[in-house]
C-alpha cells in the first residue's frame, strides 16, 4: 500500500512542495510569488529606461527649440534614410550609436511595429504637453504661495493669422542666498477671436482659472494703451476691476516712453529727418550694388566706424532707432559720398533718387536735426533699456523718467548744451564741404517756422532745439502721470520718504492704502499705529534708507511689521512693463516658424513652456510619473 502511494503523482507533488517550502523557509531560494514580482519589476525598470532615453530626447529638444519632425518620419529608425526624417529620429539614432543598449534592443525589436514604439508623433505631442503641464504647476503654485501677483498680458498675430493672447504674471518670490526677487513669468498662450475688452477680459479671466491661480491674490494689471485692453468704458481693464477691485491697472511704462518720444519726434524738422534717414537705409539695404559702393567708401575714408552696413529704422523701439542714428551719422560721409558717386554714374532712376537724397544730406536743418536728435535719444536710451529688466519696481521706474526729465530740463536752460551740439554740426557739415545756413527770412511765412535773428546758431536753437525739448519734456510728464498717480497711494512707506510725513500724512495714507487694498482683518487704527512705529524706526536707524519697494522688503520684518511688509510687496509686484509678454512673443515667432505653422495649441504651450522656463528644473522621472498614469501597451508601474 506505501509503496503504491510512494508512486502517486499527487504524493511526489507534495514531497516537492514540502521541499520547495522549507527551502524557501531556510532562504535558499526564492519563492515563486517573488520570481514572478522580480521578474515584473525588472521589465518595468527596462520599460521605464526604454521611455527615459525618449522623454530625455523630447526634452532637450524642447528646450533648445529644436523642430521634432520631419518630412517622412515612419519607418525604420535605426537605418539612416534618404530623406530628412525630423530631429527627434535622429537624435535616438545619436543616442544608440552613443551606445543606448536598452534603446537600441527596444527600437530593434519594434522596428517593424509602430504602435510599441512610443516614438509617435502622438506620443512626441502627449510628453510635451505633460512636460508643459509640469512647468506650469510649478510657476502657478510659486505664484499662489506668494503674497500678492500682478497679470501681464498681450496680443499677437502668429505666422498662421491666429491671434495669439500672452499671459505672465509678476510676483515675488524669496530665495535663499538673494533674498526677495522680483519675477515676471510666461504661463500660456491663449488663442483669441473676440479682441474687444470684453471678449479679452473673459479669456483672461477664464484662463486664469483654468490655470488655477489664485484672483484674490492679484492686486495689478499691466497692459499696453490699446483701446481694447485700456478703455475707461469698454477696455479688458476696466471690466476685470469691476470683478476685481484691488486690480490696479498701469499702463506699460516701455510703452510709454516710447509714445513720449514719438510724439516729440513729430515735429517737422525732426519728422522729416528721421524720414530721409529711413529713405537712404532702404535705398542701400536691399541692392547688393549700392551697399558695395558703400563699403568701399568706408574703405577709402578710413571711417572708425565698426559698422560696415547701414541698420533698419526700428518702427516700435527707440532703443533700436538710437543705434540706426548713431551708426548713420558715423558713416554720414561715406553714405554722402557713396550717394555722389551712384548719381553721377548710375543708371536714371537710380541716379535721380541718389541725387536727391544726396540734396537732403546737404541740408542745414538735416545735419542739426540729426545732431539733436541722437543727443537726445541718447540720454534716454538707457532709461529705455532699464524699464525692460522685469526687476525694477514703479518707484524706480518713476524716478529714473523724472531724472531725464531733469535731464532734459537742465539741457534747455544750459546756453552751452546747444553750443556744443553746433559744432558738432559744423564739423559735419565741413566734412562733406558745406556750410551751416540759415534759410532766408520771408516777410509772409506760411510753410515753416520764420525766426527773425541773424545768428545761424540762435536761428536752429530757436527752431528746432528747443521746441523738440519742450515737445519730449512736456510728453514725458504727461504719459507718466497716471504713473506717479498710483505710486502716490503707497509711496509714503517706503524708508526714504516715510521720515518726512506729518501724523496727518501718515492717517491719510493708511487711510488710501486700505481702501484699495484691504489686506484680510487688519484694522486701519493698527496700521496707522505700525506705519507710526516703522517711521521711528527709520528716524533712529543708521541703516540707509532704501528708496524703492523691492530693496526695502528684506529690511521690513514681518513679525514686527506684518502689513507694511504688505504693502511694500504690492509696491513691488505693481506692474512696470509688459516687456516680457514681448519677449514671449520673440519666442513665439521662433517656434511657430513659416515651416512650422501647423503647430498645435497643446504642442505650442508645452514647447513655449519648455523654451522659456529653463530655470524651472524638469526630470525625466517626473515626466515619466505623469506618462504612467494612464494605462500603455507596456508596464510602467
Amino acid at each position: 500500500m506505501f509503496r503504491n502511494h510512494e508512486t502517486n503523482g499527487y504524493h511526489k507533488k507534495a514531497s516537492l512542495d514540502a521541499l520547495n517550502f522549507v527551502a524557501v523557509h531556510e532562504k535558499k531560494k526564492l519563492s515563486i510569488h517573488i520570481e514572478l514580482d522580480t521578474a515584473k519589476q525588472e521589465l518595468i525598470e527596462k520599460n521605464r529606461k526604454i521611455l527615459h532615453s525618449i522623454i530625455e530626447t523630447i526634452i532637450f529638444i524642447g528646450r533648445q527649440e529644436i523642430a521634432c519632425r520631419g518630412h517622412v518620419d515612419s519607418g525604420p529608425i535605426l537605418i539612416d534614410p534618404d530623406h530628412n526624417d525630423g530631429n527627434f529620429r535622429s537624435l535616438l539614432r545619436f543616442r544608440v550609436s552613443s551606445g543606448d543598449k536598452i534603446l537600441s534592443d527596444h527600437l530593434f525589436k519594434n522596428q517593424d511595429s509602430s504602435n510599441a514604439r512610443y516614438t509617435s508623433p502622438q506620443i512626441q505631442n502627449e510628453i510635451i504637453e505633460i512636460c508643459g503641464n509640469i512647468i506650469k504647476d510649478k510657476v502657478v503654485s510659486k505664484i499662489n504661495s506668494s503674497n500678492c501677483f500682478s497679470i501681464l498680458a498681450d496680443e499677437t498675430m502668429d505666422i498662421s493669422g491666429t491671434e495669439q493672447f500672452s499671459l505672465c504674471a509678476r510676483y515675488l518670490e524669496t530665495t535663499g542666498d538673494k533674498g526677495t526677487v522680483l519675477k515676471e513669468d510666461f504661463l500660456t498662450f491663449v488663442p483669441v477671436e473676440d479682441l474687444s475688452g470684453e471678449g479679452l477680459s473673459k479669456t483672461l479671466l477664464t484662463t486664469c482659472e483654468k490655470l488655477q491661480l489664485n484672483l484674490n491674490l492679484m492686486i495689478g494689471q499691466g497692459y499696453d494703451g490699446a483701446s481694447s485692453m485700456s478703455g475707461k468704458l469698454q477696455g479688458c481693464s476696466t471690466r476685470i476691476t469691476e470683478k476685481f477691485p484691488q486690480a490696479l491697472y498701469i499702463h506699460c511704462a516701455s510703452h510709454s516712453l516710447n509714445l513720449a518720444i514719438g510724439d516729440a519726434c513729430n515735429i517737422s524738422s525732426i519728422r522729416n529727418t528721421i524720414g530721409t534717414v529711413k529713405e537712404i537705409i532702404n535705398f542701400f539695404r536691399p541692392s547688393g550694388k549700392r551697399e558695395s559702393i558703400l563699403k568701399k567708401k568706408i574703405e577709402e575714408l578710413g571711417s572708425t566706424s565698426k559698422k560696415q552696413r547701414l541698420m533698419r529704422l526700428c518702427e516700435t523701439r527707440w532703443t533700436e532707432r538710437l543705434d540706426a542714428l548713431i551708426s548713420f551719422k558715423e558713416l554720414f560721409c561715406p553714405i554722402f559720398f557713396a550717394l555722389e558717386e551712384i548719381a553721377e554714374h548710375g543708371d536714371g532712376d537710380t541716379s535721380r533718387n541718389a541725387f536727391a537724397l544726396m540734396n537732403s544730406l546737404k541740408s542745414s536743418e538735416f545735419i542739426i536735426s540729426l545732431t539733436v536728435v541722437q543727443e537726445i535719444f541718447s540720454c534716454s536710451h538707457n532709461i529705455a533699456t532699464a524699464l525692460q529688466n522685469p526687476h525694477i519696481d514703479l518707484s524706480s521706474a518713476i524716478e529714473m523718467t523724472s531724472g531725464l526729465s531733469n535731464i532734459l530740463k537742465n539741457k534747455r536752460e544750459d546756453s552751452n548744451s546747444f553750443q556744443t551740439l553746433y559744432v558738432l554740426a559744423q564739423n559735419l557739415a565741413q566734412e562733406i564741404e558745406v556750410e551751416i545756413k540759415k534759410p532766408r527770412t520771408a516777410k509772409i511765412q506760411r510753410n515753416r517756422s520764420n525766426y527773425d535773428v541773424d545768428n545761424v546758431e540762435d536761428y536752429y536753437r530757436i527752431s528746432i532745439f528747443n521746441p523738440f525739448l519742450d515737445h519730449f519734456i512736456s510728453q514725458l510728464d504727461l504719459r507718466f502721470l497716471k504713473h506717479k498717480h498710483v505710486l502716490s497711494k503707497i509711496e509714503n512707506i517706503l524708508p526714504s520718504r516715510i521720515t518726512s510725513i506729518n501724523q496727518s500724512g501718515i492717517e491719510e495714507t493708511v487711510k488710501i492704502l486700505c481702501e484699495q487694498w484691504q489686506r484680510g482683518d487688519a484694522i486701519e487704527i493698527l496700521i496707522v499705529k505700525e506705519l507710526e512705529l516703522w517711521q521711528e524706526y527709520w528716524r533712529t536707524t543708521a541703516i540707509t534708507a532704501p528708496t524703492s519697494f523691492i530693496d526695502s522688503i528684506d529690511c521690513c520684518s514681518s513679525t514686527l511689521f506684518p502689513n507694511i511688509r504688505n504693502y511694500l510687496e504690492i509696491g513691488a509686484v505693481l506692474p512696470v512693463t509688459t516687456a516680457s509678454v514681448e519677449r514671449s512673443f520673440s519666442t513665439l515667432k521662433r517656434l511657430k516658424t513659416y515651416l512650422r505653422n501647423s503647430t498645435g495649441q497643446i504642442r505650442l504651450n508645452g514647447l513655449a513652456l519648455l523654451s522659456v522656463h529653463r530655470d524651472v528644473p524638469l526630470t525625466t522621472e517626473e515626466v515619466l510619473e505623469s506618462f504612467s498614469l494612464k494605462q500603455r501597451k507596456i508596464i510602467l508601474r
